[in-house]
């Protein structure tokens, strides 16, 4: 149940909450032999599983062989009691997820250079729809759209006559409401709040496109699609103390609709040599009131590197999450960077 739950995005609220919360501490003891050779191919053997592991880890694994080859294999996985059987197939779900990563980053730059070419001034909803893309893939790239873009997004597969679609939503819009109001155009559909699916016939798709698109229009504000950054409250690093911490973690898991909480402190001072880690992440440290030292990272910030200026006190604003990071043993907090605000200070000649 945790599994399902956190893997279709569903919502952390009530009883999803408690069966997902319950459920992920029986994942790292499972005796099940499916969970258990999955966890070692995922490099999770002994580790506390929260909804990022499920979320980017187990359940993209699972989905893998269902989204570019036969699911059955994958329901084999969790419920077979033959050690070895489970892992071959754990090992099939592996290179499957492989697989459809390549895929889905063909699909992504595709569908992307699509949406840079339309005017998104005129466009609230992107339908994108083409001959060579795999049903199984596009809803994990419209969600990739719909971060990129802003967006509500559905990509569709078609074959033939026939086009199968999956789609995401932004925050504020009702997707399976929008689907609900198409419906004449639609050989089905289902989904929720947040991902949905659809199947169409080919020559209803562009006629489709434009009413949905429609509908978008009559139910949103230009406000919508403006990017927001909702801060729980203002901190002092000096508020992190261990009770604090076990408090929050009280509040957990978090997901849909129990987001994590995000809290901002300003006038900072980086501290030491900002380091690019991967291909575009940021790792360094910041101070408050000169004693205080965390480490931060942030994610796809890379190029602010430039304007991070080591001893300047007063020069950097933060909104951020809560995080461990766990290195040789050894567990510390860490600040995961939603947004940050450099502060320039201006020289005179």
């Amino acid at each position: 149940v945790a599994l399902g739950t956190i893997a279709d995005i569903a919502p952390l609220t009530d009883e999803n909450r408690i069966l997902a919360k319950f459920g992920m501490s029986k994942i790292k003891h499972t005796n099940k032999v499916g969970l258990q050779a999955l966890l070692k191919v995922a490099g999770l053997q002994g580790t506390d599983i929260t909804p990022y592991e499920i979320g980017f880890m187990l359940g993209p694994r699972i989905n893998a062989l269902g989204r570019i080859a036969d699911a059955a294999k994958a329901v084999e996985l969790l419920i077979t009691e033959d050690k070895k059987c489970a892992e071959v197939i754990a090992q099939e779900l592996d290179w499957a997820n492989q697989n459809r990563q390549k895929i889905e980053e063909t699909i992504l730059t595709q569908a992307s250079e699509r949406v840079e070419k339309t005017d998104l001034a005129k466009k609230r909803f992107l339908v994108l729809a083409d001959e060579n893309w795999h049903e199984g893939v596009v809803g994990i790239v419209a969600a990739r759209i719909v971060e990129r873009f802003y967006r509500s997004t559905i990509l569709i597969a078609i074959k033939e006559n026939r086009g199968k679609g999956s789609g995401r939503s932004i925050p504020g819009f009702h997707l399976y409401a929008a689907l609900k109001s198409c419906e004449d155009y639609l050989l089905n559909f289902g989904g929720h709040k947040y991902a949905a699916g659809l199947t169409i016939s080919r020559e209803k798709i562009a006629s489709f496109s434009e009413l949905i698109d429609k509908y978008t229009w009559q139910n949103t504000t230009d406000e919508l699609f403006s990017r927001k950054i909702f801060i729980d409250a203002s901190a002092s690093f000096y508020d992190f103390d261990d009770d604090f911490l076990k408090t929050l973690a009280k509040f957990e898991p978090f997901g849909p609709e129990n987001p994590e909480p995000v809290f901002v402190t300003t006038g900072l001072e980086v501290v030491g040599y900002p380091k690019i880690v991967g291909k575009e992440h940021l790792r360094f440290k910041v101070r408050e009131k000169k004693d205080r030292v965390l480490d931060v990272i942030a994610f796809g910030k890379s190029e602010t590197i430039l304007k991070l200026v080591k001893g300047q006190e007063d020069h950097l604003d933060i909104a951020y999450y809560l995080d461990e990071n766990s290195f040789a043993g050894k567990t510390k907090l860490q600040l995961k960077i939603k947004d940050m605000q450099v502060k320039i200070k201006k020289t005179t000649a």
